[in-house]
């Protein structure tokens, strides 16, 4: 069961195969071995989806080791970019493919192709996922997002914010974090750190920073503070360099475009 349960959510060459799934005109790469294309029985078998997933693998075999292997990449690039003609083509390696470090997503690149093209860092074997590292990553990119499509909108037709309304520390946001934890992090933000608020109050903070005149300013990060007070007022945070960074918030954006299919 365990097997199993590693098979089907395990390998990030797996997790890159499910966004690809979902969205139009991209196309996936996988440089992977034979013993590796399991994955598409997850979508057809197990999951029972009408269609495999958009992903072509470069199946080499242990025979293909005493040669350039990179070559087998390229020549499975160009076919399948031939064929499906995607709009983005992403590019990745299974956890066996690598070892060989053939950088197929580099490969690519300097194919000369007229497309975006996405190299997928799935690296099975020099880092591990971090849930809350990942959590934490996504916020700051939604920060970030906010202050380049503030500059590329105008005010007088839309204004793009984001908030901080307090720690909603009941959610099924943590759902997969262990029980202790579930259970004591709610207890630490009520009467340690003071930041705890109830998913309605933050629902209508939200609601307050979408409908009051008062936050109609634009690429501002409303927040309510770490510590809640009754009655406290929000306030404009001041940003990081981070955020604010010009060359950050495009690329930001401009990749965020490429994986939605925008470009």
């Amino acid at each position: 069961m365990e097997l199993t349960l590693w098979t089907y959510e395990g390998p990030p060459h797996v997790g890159a195969m499910r966004i690809a799934s979902s969205m139009k005109d991209i196309h996936y790469v996988l440089h992977a071995p034979q013993g590796d294309t399991y994955a598409d029985l997850l979508f057809t078998m197990i999951e029972r989806r009408g269609q495999r997933p958009p992903v072509t693998y470069t199946t080499f075999q242990a025979r293909d080791l005493g040669g350039d292997t990179a070559e087998l990449v390229k020549k499975n690039i160009k076919e399948a970019v031939e064929r499906f003609r995607p709009k983005t083509l992403l590019v990745g390696e299974s956890c066996t493919a690598e070892l060989i470090q053939d950088q197929p997503g580099a490969l690519a690149k300097g194919m000369g192709f007229d497309m975006p093209i996405v190299n997928l860092e799935l690296p099975a074997y020099s880092k591990k996922f971090k849930p809350g590292k990942a959590y934490k990553d996504s916020k700051l990119c939604n920060m970030v997002t906010v202050q380049e499509l503030s500059k590329r909108y105008p005010k007088e037709k839309i204004i793009v914010n984001s908030l901080y309304p307090g720690c909603v520390a009941d959610t099924n946001l943590f759902r997969d974090t262990p029980w202790l934890f579930r259970f004591l992090f709610p207890i630490f933000q009520k009467f340690i750190t003071k930041g705890y608020v109830s998913q309605r109050l933050a629902g209508e903070r939200v609601a307050q920073v979408a409908t009051y005149k008062e936050f109609a300013i634009p690429s501002v990060h409303w927040s309510w503070g770490n510590r809640q007070k009754t009655g406290r007022k929000p306030f404009s945070q001041k940003l990081s360099k981070r955020i604010i960074d010009t060359k950050t918030s495009k690329q930001t954006y401009d990749l965020t475009k490429q994986l939605v299919g925008l470009d």
